[in-house]
C-alpha cells in the first residue's frame, strides 16, 4: 500500500467509530404537525435574515 492509501483507510475507519443507528432510534415518529411547524419558523426566520440583509 502506498502512503495515501494508509491515511485515507486511516481516515474512512475513523469516520465509522461513531457507529451507526438502528432501530427504532433512527426513525424519529415525530408527525406532520411538528415537521411544518418547524418548517414554517425557518421560513421565517429566512424571510427576516434576508429583510435584514436586504437580500
Amino acid at each position: 500500500m502506498t502512503k495515501e492509501q494508509i491515511i485515507k483507510e486511516y481516515l474512512s475507519n475513523l469516520g465509522r467509530m461513531g457507529g451507526s443507528v438502528k432501530g427504532p432510534q433512527k426513525a424519529r415518529k415525530l408527525s406532520r404537525e411538528h415537521y411544518a411547524k418547524v418548517s414554517q419558523i425557518q421560513r421565517e426566520r429566512w424571510a427576516k435574515w434576508r429583510e435584514a440583509n436586504k437580500r
